[in-house]
C-alpha cells in the first residue's frame, strides 16, 4: 500500500526547537512562538497505525508507522522559501523503525527526483543516489533516524520546487529480512536569523484577511497572513487594504468594466518586485488577469454586485480555509420564493449564491398547516417539516441548484430567503 500523504507542520530549530505549530479547529497550522528563527523543519509527512494483526516478536506494533515494502515508493515536493539564507543545503531526513530480525543485514532506500524554478522553465535532474539503513539498536520504538540526502545550497533557488521520490530496494547481497517502517520524513532548510515573516507558512495556510463591506462600491481586506496559491510565497498584511469596484488595476478590477449582477472574487495579490500587496475583484475564481509587476495571488473571499451596481452587504465569518456569509440585506433583497401553494414537491431554483459555495443557509415562512422541503432529485420521502419560521442548511455546490418544497394542505403558503452560505478559500 502506498502511504497517504500530507504536510502536517512546520517548525524552526537551533539546537533546540523554538518554534512550536499548533493545529487550529479548521486542520490548519499556526505558529505559536516565533523567536530568532534559524531553521525551518518541513514535516512532509507522518505515517498511522497500520492493520497488522499478528506482528512477529520484536516489530513495532502500535507504533504510528508506515509499512514500507521492497519497490514501496514515496513522492513529494518541498518548495524554497522567500526566507532562504541561500547557504544552507536541503536535508531530507527519514525516522525509522526497524526490527533485530536480521541484524547485520541492510534496508537500501532510493532517492532521485528534480529541481524546477519558479518560472517553471529550468528543470535540473537530481540523479538516484542509494543509502543504506542498518537495524536500530531498540527494535521497539522510533528512535532511529538518518540523513538520506542532502541538496546543495548551489543547485537551489529561492521560489525553487524540489521534487523527490524516495523507493525502497534491494540491497546487494544483505537484504534486511524483518519488519521495517518509516515514522516521518522531513526536509530542513535555514532562514535567515530573526526572518520570522518569511519562515514558509504551511501548505494552503490562511488565517484572519476577515473581509467586510465598506460601501456599496467598496470591500475591505483586514490584517492577516496566507500562503499564496502556488504555495511558495507568504503573503502578510498588516494594515486595511479597499478595493474599490470603480476602480483598475490593484486595489480594483482585474479587467473590464464594473457589471450588475455579477459575482465577484476577491484576491490578495503580491508584486514580489517591490513586495506590495494589494487586493483585486475578479470575476474569475481561478484565474484573474494580473496588474504589472504582480505575479502572485490568493483568492480571500466573494462579493456580489446587485442589478443597481451595488455591493450587497454582509458579514464574513471564520479565520480559516471556510468561510461563513451573512447576508445584511432586507429579505426582499435575497428571497428566491413568495407565497408559493403548490401540495406536490415542485422545484425552487436557490440563487444569491457564488458558484465557490459549500453549503447554502435558507430561511422558510410558511403559513397554514405547514409544508415540507427536500433536496432536489431525492427519493427520501418527507423531510424536514415546516412550522411558521425555519431555517435549514443545504450543501450545494453552485447556483441555480434547486430544492423541493410542498405545501401541506390547500390555502397554505412557502416564501423562502437566502441567510448566507459557506464559502472555501
Amino acid at each position: 500500500m502506498r502511504p497517504r500523504l500530507k504536510q502536517l507542520a512546520q517548525s524552526g530549530a537551533s539546537d533546540e526547537q523554538i518554534v512550536k505549530y499548533d493545529g487550529t479547529t479548521d486542520n490548519q497550522w499556526e505558529p505559536a512562538d516565533l523567536i530568532d528563527v534559524v531553521a525551518s523543519t518541513i514535516h512532509i509527512t507522518d505515517f498511522f497505525a497500520t492493520d497488522e494483526t499478528s506482528p512477529d516478536a520484536g516489530t513495532m506494533s502500535g507504533v504510528p508507522t508506515q509499512d514500507f515494502a521492497v519497490d514501496e515508493e514515496l513522492e513529494f515536493t518541498v518548495g524554497v522559501p522567500d526566507g532562504w539564507d541561500g547557504v544552507s543545503d536541503l536535508t531530507i531526513k527519514v525516522l525509522y523503525a526497524m526490527s533485530t530480525a536480521s541484524a547485520s543485514k541492510t534496508v537500501r532506500l532510493a532517492t532521485e527526483g528534480y529541481i524546477v524554478d519558479e518560472s517553471g522553465n529550468d528543470v535540473d535532474t537530481l540523479s538516484a543516489t542509494n543509502y543504506d539503513l542498518s537495524p536500530g539498536s531498540s527494535a521497539n520504538a522510533p528512535d532511529r533516524s538518518a540523513t538520506i540526502r542532502t541538496i546543495a545550497a548551489a543547485s537551489l533557488g529561492i521560489g525553487d520546487h524540489v521534487a523527490l521520490k524516495i523507493a525502497r530496494r534491494d540491497a546487494p547481497s544483505d537484504e534486511h529480512g524483518g519488519d521495517f517502517r518509516l515514522v516521518e520524513v522531513t526536509a530542513s532548510l535555514d532562514v535567515e536569523a530573526g526572518n520570522t515573516t518569511d519562515l514558509p507558512l504551511p501548505y494552503n495556510y490562511v488565517d484572519d484577511l476577515e473581509l467586510s463591506y465598506n460601501t456599496a462600491a467598496q470591500v475591505q481586506i483586514g490584517a492577516g497572513r496566507c500562503r499564496a496559491d502556488d504555495n511558495i510565497t507568504n503573503m502578510v498584511v498588516t494594515s486595511t487594504i479597499t478595493v474599490d469596484i470603480t476602480s483598475s488595476g490593484a486595489n480594483g478590477l482585474d479587467t473590464g468594466s464594473e457589471a450588475n449582477s455579477t459575482w465577484y472574487y476577491v484576491w490578495l495579490i503580491k508584486n514580489t518586485s517591490s513586495g506590495t500587496l494589494a487586493g483585486m475583484l475578479s470575476t474569475s475564481s481561478t484565474s484573474p488577469t494580473m496588474p504589472s509587476g504582480y505575479t502572485k495571488k490568493r483568492r480571500i473571499g466573494v462579493a456580489y454586485n446587485d442589478s443597481s451596481g451595488d455591493l450587497f452587504d454582509f458579514q464574513q465569518h471564520g479565520h480559516g480555509k471556510d468561510r461563513i456569509y451573512d447576508w445584511i440585506m432586507p429579505r426582499s433583497d435575497v428571497q428566491i420564493a413568495s407565497s408559493l401553494n403548490a401540495t406536490s414537491y415542485t422545484n425552487v431554483t436557490v440563487s444569491y449564491m457564488p458558484a465557490t459555495t459549500e453549503y447554502v443557509h435558507l430561511c422558510f415562512r410558511v403559513t397554514g398547516d405547514g409544508a415540507r422541503v427536500r433536496p432536489d432529485g431525492t427519493s427520501i420521502g418527507e423531510k424536514f417539516p415546516l412550522r411558521e419560521e425555519t431555517s435549514v442548511a443545504f450543501w450545494m455546490t453552485a447556483p441555480g441548484q434547486t430544492i423541493e418544497y410542498k405545501v401541506d394542505t390547500s390555502g397554505g403558503s412557502f416564501s423562502c430567503h437566502v441567510l448566507g452560505f459557506q464559502d472555501h478559500i
